[in-house]
């Protein structure tokens, strides 16, 4: 777990994106490319107080659910 948490973290550091998506996209494929053992992944993201006018949620968020082959 210590291996996937340190790849996400360099990803989102990473950025920047435009897109929640392509973030869950890059670390479900970085995790999926880390470890054989590894057949499938499912990565959310979230993101807390965006700005948008006139909505009454307190964060967006995007997922992805990807498997090997």
């Amino acid at each position: 777990y210590s291996d996937v948490y340190r790849t996400a973290r360099e990803i989102i550091e990473g950025g920047p994106y435009d897109l929640i998506e392509a973030v869950a996209e890059r670390i479900a494929a970085a995790t999926l490319a880390t470890d054989a053992a590894i057949v499938d992944v499912r990565v959310t993201v979230r993101k807390p107080d965006v700005p948008m006018r006139g909505s009454i949620l307190n964060a967006v968020g995007a997922g992805v659910v990807r498997a090997r082959g």
